[in-house]
């Protein structure tokens, strides 16, 4: 095939229909210890399946797809080793890709998209058409589960909390809240790179249960404060900075309305709102980024029936609420993953 047939657009749609092989190929390998056991030293396909009890010819059909994804490499002794993408995989690597593969391409996720069809006659989510329990509910029922999600979601707070740091200025404010914040990555980040401003990590009680002993024992205990609560109730007041990093995308406009007009109602005149979230773009094209987005959204609304919205969207929404939309910062690039599809999205209180 000459390298014009490769890229027709019969090829592309191909590739683009066929992309589930690869995710789960990629899934299995990396949840039945493959990755791992070829981390160790390269082997066959026959070598492999040994030590998984697996049939040796299927198991080397695996190993050849994940080579020609670009995962594994195939050498001239036949035998597979990782690539450097591969080398994500692993479980023993700083920044291991592993859970997020759990994620996106283990059984959880795609058996949602399986019910897609529910979804878009619905409207709502299908996580509990799917399992029998809404989604926020599934991972205490399921704590291992809910172990590899947390892992995952910390992978991305991560590269998220820099990426913010990158292009949002925060040295001017006193205290920064960080609504929903989970385990306080974001904040500590901010505390961290500014050392005048103090900060509030607030989420349900359970969730910051740990996080107030580690902010404790930590550098930042003189400036940091957790704190527990619920915000469709109240938000905590003091800031004049309020942060919601992957919040609003988990709602529809009207729980979001309400998380947003708690903000409003303690939110002094000069403060600001500071929403990180993807952004979808007002009009798609075919690229990576709004590629990314869209997928998004559509698997927001399949889990907890929320959304990924543009910027037109954000902009009634805050007015909405209270707010005018001033700014959208986008983070860096894709090169380190998702983050690079996100923005920081500010408001201010109309007065």
């Amino acid at each position: 095939m000459s390298r014009s047939e490769a890229h027709a657009p019969s090829a592309e749609l191909m590739e683009q229909m066929t992309g589930f092989y690869v995710s789960r190929a990629i899934y299995l390998a990396t949840d039945l210890g493959m990755i791992d056991q070829l981390a160790r030293e390269p082997g066959s396909g026959v070598a492999v399946a040994e030590k998984l009890g697996a049939d040796p010819h299927a198991v080397t059909r695996l190993l050849r797809l994940l080579a020609s994804a670009g995962i594994l490499v195939q050498q001239p002794d036949g035998q597979f080793a990782l690539s450097d993408k591969g080398q994500l995989l692993r479980s023993d690597v700083p920044d291991s890709l592993r859970d997020v593969v759990w994620v996106f391409a283990g059984p959880l996720t795609q058996r949602l998209w399986a019910d897609l069809e529910h979804g878009l006659r619905t409207g709502g989510p299908v996580f509990e058409h799917a399992y029998g329990v809404p989604a926020f509910g599934y991972f205490p029922q399921h704590p291992d589960e809910g172990m590899t999600f947390n892992r995952a979601m910390t992978y991305f707070a991560s590269k998220i909390a820099g990426a913010v740091l990158d292009v949002y200025d925060f040295s001017g404010f006193g205290t920064v809240v960080d609504v929903g914040g989970g385990h306080g990555m974001l904040v500590r980040s901010i505390l961290r790179a500014n050392p005048s401003v103090r900060g509030i990590v607030y989420d349900l009680p359970h969730v910051v249960a740990t996080v107030r002993d580690e902010v404790a024992a930590s550098d930042l205990a003189d400036r940091c404060q957790v704190v527990g609560g619920d915000f469709f109730v109240e938000v905590p007041e003091g800031g004049d900075a309020y942060v919601l990093k992957s919040v609003i995308h988990d709602w529809d406009d009207e729980r979001s309305l309400t998380i947003l007009r708690n903000v409003h109602r303690v939110m002094p005149a000069d403060g600001r709102l500071l929403i990180v979230e993807p952004v979808v773009s007002d009009q798609v094209t075919a690229c990576s980024t709004d590629l990314m987005v869209t997928g998004s959204d559509l698997n927001m609304m399949l889990t907890v029936g929320g959304a990924e919205r543009t910027e037109t969207e954000y902009r009634e929404l805050l007015a909405r609420a209270g707010f005018r939309l001033t700014s959208i910062s986008p983070l860096g690039g894709l090169s380190t993953g998702i983050h690079g599809v996100h923005s920081v999205i500010e408001g201010v209180k109309i007065v």
